[in-house]
């Protein structure tokens, strides 16, 4: 009798634990009041995400190209070629053709000697036909004789002839150009052909502005 009543007390204990169980289980599983227990489980979006990726303020100044804000590069310019309207009489060597003929200063006899004449004479390549300006002497240099042109003797006067001599600096030998013509400012006046001829023949001084261009000059 006493095994029976030991029995029927464990049976008793097994019956409420299993009662405790299923309260649990079944209070577990029961939403809260107020939730639904269908809603879907969102993932939270981070509230810092547009801060974390700031958008820069200087970001299209600084990928802007250097030349919109760097001065530009000045443009080079080659020098202009050696011409009577840059500088005046040419430093390079030249024919000096005259105006009115369109023949061009020439050597007597292509001449090295001191006084040979100089002539107008027909245009040529030629070494006594070449010429070429001095700014420091202001001398008219000769190719062919590596002489001046001078005033013969240092003349001043109308019809003074003029020829070729040694280089000295003397006021003689100094010309200047001024609108077209070939000054002697120590006689003031300037190369000339005599009586606008067209005909080869010797350069003379004579009063500037003949005004029929045979005291005018341009050089090639």
């Amino acid at each position: 009798m006493g095994a029976g009543i030991a029995i029927a007390i464990v049976l008793v204990i097994v019956i409420i634990i299993i009662i405790i169980i299923v309260v649990v289980v079944s209070s577990s599983s029961t939403p809260a009041p107020g939730i639904d227990s269908k809603a879907p489980t969102t993932t939270p979006t981070s509230t810092t995400s547009a801060a974390a990726k700031p958008t820069s303020t200087t970001s299209a100044a600084a990928k802007l190209p250097a030349s919109s804000t760097s001065t530009p590069l000045p443009t080079y310019t080659p020098p202009a070629a050696v011409t009577s309207s840059s500088i005046g009489l040419p430093t390079n060597w030249s024919n000096f053709k005259v105006k009115h003929s369109g023949k061009c200063m020439n050597v007597s006899g292509a001449s090295r000697d001191n006084d040979a004449l100089m002539l107008q004479w027909e245009c040529a390549p030629d070494d006594n036909e070449l010429f070429k300006y001095d700014p420091a002497s202001k001398a008219i240099k000769i190719k062919l004789s590596d002489k001046c042109v001078d005033v013969k003797w240092g003349g001043t006067g109308n019809g003074t002839q003029i020829w070729q001599h040694d280089c000295n600096g003397s006021p003689a030998q100094q010309w200047v150009y001024e609108n077209g013509m070939i000054k002697n400012p120590n006689s003031n006046k300037c190369l000339n052909v005599p009586d606008a001829s067209k005909e080869n023949g010797p350069l003379q001084i004579w009063d500037c502005g003949s005004g029929v261009d045979n005291d005018k000059w341009s050089f090639s």
